[in-house]
């Protein structure tokens, strides 16, 4: 049974770029700066899944949506996407745009 789900802002870079890696996705272009601006999720103290904006004036990009294999088809991927919109949203974001591979 799984454990109860979090979300937080600004994980570490190290914390982010291990989900990526895991998940085959690219971390090398992420800065610090960015992480104040992602959302990760937590079982306890595990990061399981993220999704990041870099803010580019009033657009942003959301990037590196990432959830762990064991934690897939359960809603988390939408719940990550939903809480970055809305951070998005608090911080004057008017146009919001998906990188994707």
């Amino acid at each position: 049974m799984r454990g109860t789900i979090n979300l937080e802002l600004s994980p570490s870079l190290a914390e982010a770029a291990a989900l990526l890696a895991a998940c085959g996705l690219p971390s090398d272009d992420i800065e610090d700066s960015f992480l104040p601006h992602f959302v990760v999720a937590r079982e306890g103290h595990v990061a399981v899944g993220l999704a990041g904006l870099q803010l580019l004036g009033d657009t942003a990009l959301l990037r590196s949506v990432a959830v762990l294999a064991p934690h897939r088809s359960a809603g988390l991927g939408g719940r990550l996407v939903r809480a970055a919109e809305q951070h998005a949203r608090e911080v004057g974001v008017s146009e919001l745009f998906l990188l994707t591979n």
